[in-house]
């Protein structure tokens, strides 16, 4: 059978039951899935899934690159030749595998293909044009094919050849949260630089919690910490990230009124 695909969705302190991808896309069936969880204390278990399915979990958090690369592997070893990755917060429209298939049949030189992505109406983030690692939420976006140097597109929703993913060298794992999709496209696009946009809508959802400061701090230093293994093309566009991380770091001092973001700064991604 040509054009197997692997289904892998990446979980962190969620069972798969209550995430969004399970809803909207696994719980009816039409693919192989492998679950990776990222959970410290795993809330799923093998015995809670079809007997199908595949189950692997690392309570150590690699994160998201690790987990990819890991499904990849998996999927190279027992004859899978696209994986589509997804996370947990992610909704899927009815038909969008047929739509998956159908697109790789017609189109056979491209090796990436991706949805849109919106977080709300008239508001989509992905893919989205991108210039020196800065894009905004626009009120459309592009079907068909795209340039993977001109668009930035999100991991969940991204369906990869195989053999192409492993040519390109996979995630890099060193960027385990954020920017870690930017990586990637950019180690991908310098062996396959295009990719396509298939006619169909996800919904990405955040979460509406109210963070403390100590929250937000923390979440700023897990940012620094994967921005600081980013590898960028060249020295200006290494300029630009560490201006992106440095304005971050401005914006929150400003919001919760402490100097605390600079040291953060300095210590998780500058030294």
């Amino acid at each position: 059978m040509q054009n197997r695909i692997l289904l892998v969705s990446v979980l962190y302190n969620e069972r798969l039951a209550d995430t969004k991808t399970y809803t909207t896309l696994l719980q009816g069936g039409g693919t192989d899935v492998l679950i990776v969880e990222n959970s410290p204390q795993p809330l799923n278990s093998k015995a809670d899934l079809p007997a199908s399915w595949h189950y692997v979990s690392f309570p150590d958090n690699p994160g998201l690159g690790a987990a990819y690369n890991y499904t990849a592997d998996f999927a190279r070893r027992h004859g899978y030749d696209w994986i589509l990755l997804t996370d947990q917060d992610t909704a899927f429209p009815p038909g969008i595998l047929e739509q998956y298939r159908s697109a790789v049949e017609r189109h056979p030189s491209v090796k990436l293909f991706c949805p849109q992505v919106s977080i709300g109406p008239d508001r989509f983030m992905s893919p989205v044009p991108m210039n020196r690692y800065r894009c905004r939420i626009q009120p459309t976006a592009p079907t068909g094919e795209i340039s993977l140097s001109a668009y930035s597109v999100i991991n969940s929703g991204m369906l990869i050849h195989v053999e192409t993913f492993i040519q390109a060298g996979g995630y890099r794992p060193e960027v385990h949260l954020d920017f870690a999709d930017f990586q990637f496209i950019e180690r991908f696009r310098k062996v396959s630089p295009k990719a396509f946009v298939i006619d169909a809508v996800c919904q990405q959802e955040f979460s509406n919690e109210v963070q403390t400061r100590e929250q937000k701090l923390s979440r700023y230093r897990l940012f620094c910490q994967s921005l600081r293994n980013f590898v960028c093309d060249d020295c200006k566009n290494q300029k630009y990230l560490h201006r992106i991380v440095f304005r971050r770091a401005c914006s929150l001092a400003v919001s919760e009124k402490t100097l605390r973001p600079f040291r953060i700064f300095y210590t998780d991604y500058w030294v």
